[in-house]
């Protein structure tokens, strides 16, 4: 992939072009870019407005890099593999742990991360992987074949944890209502 520079903040890029091998262009955010954002956001409208939007955007990115990597998983081994080859190679942040457990009707499923990109640089008492929460919530309910109830980050790197820890709970299958 080529890469185009778009802004330069103090000789760091912050912003890039990249065009795939079929000619489609990607916009590429540096964190702190992306942080900037996150906060403009909160500015103009509110903190929780932000994280509702990002949220939504992770969904549909987790999503999207589902499907496309849904060829490659048949057990449930090969879906933490994939789903951690996939933070690594994006830069999101490095999978450290994760557990799976039933209440009911319900699946709960709690993932541990390390160096999350969107704390990087960020001090915050309340967690801040908006992104990483909706993507990981869409992952599991997908991969589940799940309605997604809630996502949520109990600990993030930002407020000083070592760990970003997101809990996901899916409700019943996505075929029954």
């Amino acid at each position: 992939m080529a890469s185009l520079p778009l802004e330069t903040t103090n000789g760091t890029e912050q912003a890039w072009i990249r065009r795939t091998d079929d000619g489609r262009r990607l916009l590429v955010l540096g964190a702190d870019l992306f942080d900037a954002i996150r906060r403009d956001l909160g500015g103009i409208f509110s903190d929780t407005f932000a994280a509702n939007l990002l949220y939504r955007i992770g969904i549909s990115l987790g999503r999207t890099s589902y499907l496309a990597a849904r060829n490659r998983i048949a057990t449930e081994k090969d879906f933490w593999q994939v789903l951690e080859e996939h933070l690594k190679e994006r830069g999101f942040a490095k999978l450290v742990g994760h557990e799976t457990s039933a209440e009911g009707s319900k699946l709960r499923v709690e993932v541990s991360l390390h160096d999350s990109v969107f704390a990087e640089n960020v001090t915050s008492r309340k967690p801040l992987c908006d992104v990483l929460r909706g993507a990981l919530g869409e992952w599991a309910s997908l991969h589940y074949g799940r309605k997604l109830l809630s996502s949520s980050e109990s600990a993030c790197n930002t407020s000083g944890s070592e760990y970003c820890i997101f809990l996901v709970e899916l409700g019943s299958e996505m075929n029954q209502e």
